[in-house]
């Protein structure tokens, strides 16, 4: 038997997005059984963080991180980033300094797709942070250096998807990742540069010593007991006038260059561009969605309650599913994730982070019955300039258990499972 405790924390931040998990499991010998006791912090297995950012308060993110700090004692064993807009990795570079990781894991875009992201985030030529769009792993690697092991490109998901959550699978994590050019399951690992090179990356030391790949449909399974499944919608580029990709496959050699003058003209030239391309606004999708759950789903019983029942996993607020600010508003968006992460992970899941604060723009009303969790998080400012969540959305999943976590209140909860004894 093996006894599992989970904690999830959202953090207040305003608008933005900051979530936090951490997980213990043991092994537990027949006849007996282990709890958590009150007040004593359980040794951690796996800890992770989902976006860090706000564009309310840093104050508010780096209280956050400090309290991470405290609770775990160590650094992250994985940092998830949905997309690279500054209300969701304001805090990174603070968090990595600060607590550092094992990994970090990106969602991959086209170098042209990165640069409209950037430019979307108010950015110039000759902003530093412009760099984290270019060439992100040589960017921390200078904002926060020696803090972290490697960085995970997650590429565009296909219609394959993860391996089912009830099928044995060995244990798949960041670890694993080396350059020996082989495929070796879901992950796949060739000579650095031509790694760099597909994944538009100046072919830096840098980029040769951290960046790694995790190839569609990718999962990591922790001591077969605990996964993390992420979702990069294929279909979540913006629509892009030809004649801006064009200018920037013209302009890849200097904007992967060494030569930052030469860098900086390139990005001044092409953000005159953008401007003239996107004067009614961007509508961009990416958004790394990351489900993170038990493994064998079928397994996992929450602890009895004291008349000695038992609820379904489904009944438990274990499974989680984080959008970021992923786009759902239309229904082939959704059949798109649903179809990728499999019937039985949608019907596991129970606690559900409604994409982009709660924005109209981002959900389709009418569809919350398809995912049907049992809480469903806004992570919003409501008196802030976007006025998030929508009164039409939070109504939407208002039979889902709905949970505001703002500037003042953040969520917490923590659940212990053990496995169930097969029949």
């Amino acid at each position: 038997m093996t006894w599992l405790y989970v904690d999830h924390d959202f953090k207040p931040v305003g608008q933005g997005l900051f979530a936090f998990g951490c997980v213990a499991f043991r092994a537990i010998q027949k006849g007996k059984r282990m709890m958590k006791i009150p007040g004593q912090k359980p040794s951690w297995d796996f800890a992770w963080v989902y976006d860090c950012g706000t564009s309310s308060s840093k104050a508010l993110v780096h209280r956050g991180i400090r309290e991470i700090g405290r609770t775990l004692g160590r650094r992250l064993d994985l940092v998830v980033i949905s997309h690279l807009h500054s209300d969701h990795i304001s805090g990174l570079t603070t968090l990595l300094n600060e607590v550092g990781a094992s990994s970090i894991m990106l969602p991959w875009a086209p170098l042209w797709q990165r640069l409209v992201l950037g430019f979307d985030d108010g950015l110039n030529a000759d902003d530093p942070e412009m760099g984290f769009y270019i060439d992100p792993v040589s960017y921390l690697a200078t904002e926060a250096p020696d803090t972290f092991d490697r960085i995970v490109f997650v590429m565009p998901s296909d219609d394959d998807g993860p391996t089912d959550p009830d099928e044995p699978e060995p244990d798949l994590g960041p670890d694993d990742f080396e350059p020996t050019g082989e495929m070796d399951g879901k992950w796949a690992m060739p000579e650095a540069s031509a790694l760099n090179k597909r994944l538009e990356l100046p072919d830096t030391l840098e980029n040769q010593r951290f960046a790694r790949e995790m190839p569609p449909g990718g999962r990591i399974v922790e001591k077969a007991t605990w996964e993390f499944v992420p979702y990069n919608d294929p279909k979540s580029a913006p629509a892009s006038p030809e004649r801006l990709r064009k200018h920037v496959r013209k302009l890849t050699p200097e904007l992967l260059g060494s030569d930052h003058s030469k860098r900086k003209e390139a990005l001044a030239a092409l953000k005159e561009l953008y401007k003239k391309e996107f004067r009614t606004g961007l509508e961009n999708d990416l958004s790394l969605c990351l489900y993170t759950g038990p493994v064998p789903l079928h397994s996992y019983l929450p602890e009895p309650s004291l008349d000695g029942t038992s609820a379904n996993i489904t009944d438990s607020r274990v499974p989680m599913l984080y959008t970021g600010d992923g786009n759902f508003s239309t229904k082939k968006h959704l059949d798109r994730m649903i179809r990728f992460f499999g019937a039985k992970r949608i019907m596991a899941t129970s606690t559900f982070q409604v994409p982009h604060h709660g924005s109209k723009k981002n959900w389709k009303v009418g569809s919350a019955s398809r995912v049907s969790p049992s809480h469903s998080v806004f992570c919003s400012d409501p008196n802030g300039h976007y006025k998030h969540p929508s009164p039409e959305i939070w109504r939407e999943f208002s039979s889902y258990g709905p949970q505001q976590v703002d500037k003042h209140t953040g969520l917490k909860w923590a659940e212990e499972l053990n496995v169930k004894k097969a029949p």
